[in-house]
């Protein structure tokens, strides 16, 4: 008696196609996460990018339609415009714009704000200026804007006036 052979594979081969299926499926699950981590990098740093431009564009608008900047207190400056009064607070890791009707916040990290009036760094507060530099830390470097507008004559000449009473 005779038994047939059934076309089969061996215990070998089985394994080797296991062994096989298992390295190209742990290469593929490493190739997938690598791709996940680059684009959430890269959304991140994009979303930062982003958010700064908008902050400085934003400030840059402001200040240069304001008609007098005053340097309120240590972190705050406060815009005034023909039709809206904002006020600018800066923090470690965010920047506050109130423009008395809504907040809105910039996730921006800025190391500093430093004000001047006529070139000479003011420290007191409450007092005009006409330039601002503010230091902004992006992706582990810290970057410096600087914003700067004409002093309106009028508001030189109601502060002499108020020296002067």
């Amino acid at each position: 008696m005779r038994h047939k052979e059934i076309k089969a594979f061996t215990l070998l081969e089985l394994l080797v196609g296991m062994i096989l299926s298992a390295i190209v499926l742990t290469a593929t699950f490493n190739a997938y996460r690598i791709i996940t981590q680059q684009y959430e990098s890269y959304s991140k740093q994009s979303g930062t990018i982003t958010e700064v431009s908008f902050f400085v564009s934003q400030l840059q608008s402001d200040f240069e339609n304001a008609l007098t900047v005053i340097h309120v207190s240590e972190n705050k400056i406060r815009l005034q415009s023909k039709d809206k009064l904002l006020e600018y607070r800066f923090g470690e890791k965010y920047v506050l714009r109130d423009d008395l009707l809504q907040i809105d916040t910039f996730f921006v990290a800025i190391h500093a704000i430093e004000t001047f009036i006529k070139d000479e760094k003011v420290n007191a507060e409450n007092n005009e200026i006409d330039e601002l530099h503010v230091l902004i830390n992006s992706e582990g470097k810290t970057e410096i804007k600087i914003y700067k507008k004409e002093i309106n004559p009028k508001s030189e000449i109601d502060k002499v006036d108020s020296e002067l009473n």
